[in-house]
């Protein structure tokens, strides 16, 4: 199991904390500078809280269980979890399910539809492909 801290919080965790999830067996700490792809391909399964890999991970066809309240859970892709007792047997019932590889691609295609270009780190680009998308649909500011 690897266990990667999220770039964007980095230092949320104590050098304790890590250290002890380190101890737990069967646990490989991942440097959080490492691109995930390369992670997510070679997984069973994503867990995860909020993070954007496991929309990732959605694409690559892999079981998503998911903590948080992020924009692709609730759709009948993911895996679902509400309480740290419920854990095991999701993770369980994720790696003994079948990927419902159809309805993936169909949610992935309705939030690329409802997407634009950009990210928050080019707001320019962003801005830019809004008023772009809202031209198309004859909408204009």
């Amino acid at each position: 199991m690897c266990v990667k801290e999220h770039p964007n919080v980095l230092g949320t965790f104590s050098l304790s904390m890590l250290r002890r999830i380190k101890k737990i067996g069967n646990v490989t700490l991942v440097n959080p500078v490492i691109n995930p792809h390369n992670l997510i391909a070679h997984s069973k399964a994503v867990v995860t809280i909020n993070s954007t890999a496991g929309f990732e991970a959605l694409m690559y066809f892999k079981p998503v269980i998911v903590f948080g309240q992020v924009f692709y859970r609730g759709y009948g892709v993911t895996f679902d979890v509400d309480s740290l007792y419920d854990l095991e047997w999701v993770i369980k019932r994720a790696l003994e399910s079948e990927i419902p590889k159809e309805k993936i691609i169909r949610f992935i295609a309705a939030v690329r539809k409802a997407s634009y270009d950009g990210n928050l780190e080019e707001p320019e680009r962003l801005a830019e492909s809004i008023i772009t998308k809202a031209k198309v649909r004859d909408f204009y500011w």
